[in-house]
Parts: C-alpha cells; structure tokens; sequence
C-alpha cells in the first residue's frame, strides 16, 4: 500500500473512475474506490506504474474541499464540425494547433499520439471520442455544445 496526500483537481484533470467515484463526497468521508481499467488506464495503462489493463483500488479521506475555477471547454475546441464526436483528424489539428508538438517529429509521431489517445479515450472503440467517453474538461459553466 502507498499512503500519500495528492490534491484532486476534477473537471476533467483526473482519471474517469476517481473523478466519478468522489463525486458527492463531504469533508471528512472515507470511501474505498474500485476502478476498473475502462475508467482508469486501459488496454495501455499510464506508461510507469500501471499497468495495462489494471483495475486500481484507491483508499480516499477528503480532508478539505475548496471550488475551483472552472476549466475551459475543450471537448468543444477539439470537436470543430460540432457534431459532439471528436474524430482522429479533429484530435491531431488540436494537437497541431495548440502546440504540443515541440517534442515530436512529424506527422508519424502525432499520429502515435492520436493513437494513444484513442486507444485510452475510445471505449466504444467505435473511431469517434464522443463527449461521454472523453476524460477531459467538457463543459463550462455557460457553455453549450
């Protein structure tokens, strides 16, 4: 076992399985939190610790919760015919466009990431991410897809 204290951001910024199994927690609550590989790592796990495939067991004690800011939209940046599913194409101009690049190497490289991504985002494995299946920050207070 590994105790440590780690601060939980939500929104998005978490795996799928912690972000749903806090949801309604109050200060105070101990929860024991079992995670299937679907809403953790998947078929490819995090590329250090976990393992492909791994279900993860997580022992939670909310000590303090604080609101937060709420993050950008970025299912809606990254879906640009807005028909709410994100295809490989609309991943990689997003990848290509916001700059995370500066340690690839040509097209092949973003298509690996594409790849990943898919391969961890896609649960359906039906070639579209759509707004239930993405891990990310999906919806501003005000904002409607």
């Amino acid at each position: 076992k590994q105790w440590y204290q780690r601060r939980v951001r939500g929104h998005g910024y978490m795996i799928k399985g912690l972000e749903r199994g806090l949801l309604g927690t109050c200060v105070g609550e101990k929860r024991r939190l079992h995670i299937p590989a679907v809403l953790a790592y998947g078929k490819i796990g995090d590329g250090k610790n976990v393992p492909p495939g791994a279900d993860l067991v997580y022992d939670v004690e909310v000590i303090h919760i604080q609101k937060g800011t709420i993050p950008p939209n970025i299912f809606a940046k990254i879906d640009l015919n807005k028909d709410k599913l994100i295809s490989r194409e609309e991943m990689g101009a997003f990848i290509l466009e916001t700059g995370r690049t500066v340690t690839l190497r040509g097209q092949s490289e973003i298509d690996n990431v594409v790849n990943e991504i898919f391969n961890l985002e896609d649960i359906n494995e039906d070639g579209f991410v759509d707004l239930s299946e993405f891990s990310g920050p999906k919806k501003s207070k005000h904002d409607e897809l």
